[in-house]
């Protein structure tokens, strides 16, 4: 949470640990300085430099690659991973799959610790899921440490709009935000009207994820006091409507597991966000309309519900708004770095903390493939 008056800067993404690179060997990163964060020049955010590729360094190992535990697979679709039990002292089920320490994820990220991985775990009972009213359970992947200890917890948000549960591709960074100390929860969500989503109900799912997160987070060793919402491309924008909505979406009855604690995030990190939705919907007219149910005459309220712009502007920075992280592959030509930039900027004249983030040569996919995008959430997830 912030503090009224505290001071707004541009910062790098520098992390207080060691944060591993290349199988064997350990890329140190520069620690902030005691109480704060790391200043750079107020000219403008200093770039993080692309990770260097090592010679050293064995090939990548992909995720469904990764040794299994008992007879169960990573990835599967039909069967699915238990939910973890709200009351921590009753054991987890096996988890599907475990990586060890010093494994290389795809995204050029070797694991410092070893990685139990919960595949296709729901987090609803079933609910509605395409227009026709047929119905799903919303699922997470869930990546968390071997080793036991009060982790801190992120809740990961895929990008489209694409159906429910179609996260894989982001479910190399949860492994590799996990090598690093963090439980994650790669979540599936309803982005669209033909997914059974839109104004508020997909909303409500990430409240619901959020929340089911800090019920069960604990049970996989994490700490529920701080979750970090990371959301990538349309994934960013609506974690950044969740993190600047004071009052937290709600999710209907019967429509999530049990949850705990608030529904908001304690930090919120967008990669890539395409955070202009609502406020470029001309280049979107018939999917932001459907998305809210009508067009801004019809509908003033949702629009304005919906619009990371609007609701950064309407809320004064005393009333518990998150720490924001933007982070922006520079080379992205889908959501262009004036976006970020311009995000950053709103944020700051609202008097919200925000930091901007620039990884070079990044486009809009492969950030996720930066470590710059990891190094930046890890520091999220590790700032109280």
């Amino acid at each position: 949470m912030l503090r009224s008056g505290l001071t707004r800067r541009l910062v790098t993404a520098a992390i207080a640990a060691t944060l591993v690179l290349s199988c064997g060997a350990a890329a140190p990163v520069t620690s902030p300085p005691a109480g704060g964060r790391t200043p750079v020049s107020p000219t403008g955010p200093v770039p993080i430099s692309p990770v260097p590729a090592s010679t050293s360094s064995p090939a990548p190992v992909p995720l469904a690659s990764a040794s299994p535990a008992g007879a169960a697979t990573a990835g599967r679709s039909a069967a699915a991973s238990p939910l973890a039990s709200a009351d921590p002292s009753v054991p987890l089920p096996p988890p599907d799959t475990v990586v060890d320490a010093g494994t290389c994820s795809t995204v050029g990220v070797c694991s410092t610790v070893a990685v139990r991985i919960w595949s296709s775990v729901p987090y609803t009972p079933p609910v509605r899921c395409t227009a026709a009213g047929a119905t799903c359970r919303l699922r997470m992947d869930v990546f968390a440490p071997v080793r036991a200890g009060g982790w801190p917890l992120v809740v990961m948000l895929p990008g489209g709009p694409q159906p429910p549960n179609s996260y894989g591709y982001a479910r190399q960074v949860g492994l590799s935000l996990a090598g690093q100390g963090a439980v994650v929860m790669v979540a599936g969500w309803r982005q669209a009207p033909e997914y059974g989503g839109g104004y508020p109900g997909s909303f409500r799912d990430i409240a619901c994820a959020i929340g089911v997160a800090r019920m069960t987070g604990p049970s996989y060793g994490a700490s529920r006091d701080h979750v970090v919402l990371a959301g990538h491309s349309l994934g960013g924008w609506a974690a950044a409507v969740i993190a600047l909505t004071d009052t937290p979406y709600t999710p209907a009855a019967g429509s999530c597991n049990a949850t705990s604690g608030s529904l908001r995030p304690d930090a919120l990190v967008t990669l890539n966000g395409s955070v202009t939705e609502v406020v470029a919907w001309k280049t979107n007219v018939e999917r932001v309309t459907a998305f809210l149910g009508g067009d801004r005459a019809a509908r003033p309220d949702a629009w304005a519900a919906s619009d990371p712009y609007a609701l950064a502007r309407s809320h004064p920075a005393s009333a518990g708004h998150v720490a924001i992280t933007i982070v922006q592959g520079e080379a992205d030509t889908t959501v262009e770095p004036d976006v970020a930039r311009e995000f950053h900027a709103v944020l700051e004249a609202a008097g919200l903390e925000s930091r901007l983030v620039l990884v070079p040569k990044a486009g809009h996919v492969d950030l996720l493939a930066a470590g710059g995008a990891i190094e930046a959430i890890i520091q999220a997830a590790r700032e109280p």
